[in-house]
């Protein structure tokens, strides 16, 4: 996330959320499954590496999937009609692991790595199918970006439910949404936003230029919203209290 996109995002995040109460492993919800996404997201790695970009897509987007490519959201089906020829493989090293604590929703983050040089930093938000499946919703890449984080582990975020309820989750989100919405529209932003179904996790994929566009994720944890700009662990507020129920 750049410049004045990048602004508006964090002065969001610090005007709602509240620090998390210190490191500690993650509580696992059920229907939470970060192995599944790790699994599916390796698949469509190696399926982009075998037998390319438009194979995989098909196999691993949903209908109504958006990639966002030098020119902001586009349908990924519209994108793959758009390409002429073979688009080429690439390799995908996933870093880190987001996700709803009914594991509806999650995000991958990582590094990719294209055979003729070109590399970068991934986010994927992938939602899970009726048949438990995990295909793509939203897919953004970032040429040319490097990988600050964890490196020979994946790291992993499952939202935290058991302490309050939907509609208090959603009360905490929604100043920060609406703030952010309100920012994208003044500055011409084309946005694709959203919040898991039980209200743990929430993402806004913004793109106002080549050089100005990025992702905020955001998961439940700990009584409030803990929240990522791309792979960075964005500051927040202490004094903020979090939510009441």
């Amino acid at each position: 996330m750049r410049r004045a996109l990048a602004m508006t995002l964090a002065l969001a995040v610090a005007a709602c959320a509240s620090q998390p109460n210190g490191p500690r492993g993650p509580r696992i919800a059920p229907g939470a499954n970060p192995s599944a996404v790790v699994t599916t997201e390796l698949a469509f790695a190696r399926t982009v590496r075998e037998e390319g970009f438009a194979k995989a897509y098909r196999e691993f987007a949903t209908d109504s999937a958006v990639i966002f490519d030098e020119t902001g959201p586009r349908q990924v089906r519209d994108w793959l009609d758009g390409q002429s020829g073979d688009i080429g493989t690439m390799s995908w090293d996933p870093k880190r692991i987001l996700m709803s604590c009914d594991g509806s929703v999650a995000a991958s983050l990582g590094t990719f790595d294209h055979p003729l040089g070109l590399t970068g930093t991934y986010t994927t938000i992938w939602q899970r199918q009726a048949n438990g499946d995990y295909r793509i919703l939203i897919d953004f890449p970032s040429p040319g970006e490097e990988w600050s984080g964890l490196e020979d582990i994946i790291e992993t975020h499952v939202a935290e439910c058991d302490a309050s309820t939907p509609d208090a989750r959603a009360r905490s989100y929604s100043p920060v949404y609406a703030e952010m919405d309100r920012d994208a529209t003044a500055m011409n932003v084309q946005s694709v936003s959203g919040i898991s179904q039980d209200t743990s996790f929430a993402w806004f994929a913004g793109h106002a230029s080549p050089s100005d566009r990025g992702v905020m994720l955001s998961v439940f944890v700990d009584g409030a919203w803990k929240t990522f700009m791309g792979q960075r662990l964005e500051a927040t507020d202490p004094n903020d209290p979090g939510i009441e129920e």
